[in-house]
């Protein structure tokens, strides 16, 4: 996979969801499951009532209120939380792409084991933590180390 997509498509679906514009099986997942919890936790609710103010709590745009809550608890910048969270918003103009790739190969030669999306160049000292382990090729030079990841696995 040369070209990850991240997780933008899912943060988009689920931003999509909150307007209540997610797909009818996607939607029919968050109100079944939401359904439960709130059941599990007000045992006053059957499952239908509870399925009923699920409905109720993403039409009212409540849900997608507290997501955009949770976003700026996170560190998301409040002008970008509203860009996101209105209605039509181009997503992918708004959520930003990693700036650099840095590729960490596994021991058999030839194949990508893991790549790792990152704003900023990793620091010397985290590729040293995270090449103790296994080997990591930054994007501006080839490192080739043995790996010990084979002492963890049998």
């Amino acid at each position: 996979m040369d070209s990850p997509i991240g997780n933008a498509i899912e943060v988009a679906e689920a931003i999509e969801c909150r307007h209540d514009n997610g797909p009818d099986d996607i939607m029919d997942l968050v109100y079944s499951l939401g359904a439960q919890v709130l059941h599990q936790n007000c045992k006053t609710l059957s499952t239908q009532e509870a399925r009923h103010q699920m409905i109720d709590i993403i039409s009212s745009g409540a849900a997608l209120r507290k997501f955009r809550d949770m976003i700026i608890a996170q560190g998301v910048s409040e002008p970008i939380a509203d860009s996101l969270c209105k209605p039509g918003a181009d997503m992918f103009k708004i959520l930003p792409k990693a700036q650099n790739v840095t590729v960490i190969i596994c021991k058999k030669e030839g194949q990508t084991w893991l790549k790792i999306h990152h704003d900023a160049p990793l620091q010397r000292e985290l590729i040293a933590d995270i090449d103790s382990i296994i080997s990591v090729i930054p994007p501006d030079e080839v490192v080739i180390n043995e790996s010990r990841i084979s002492d963890f696995v049998s």
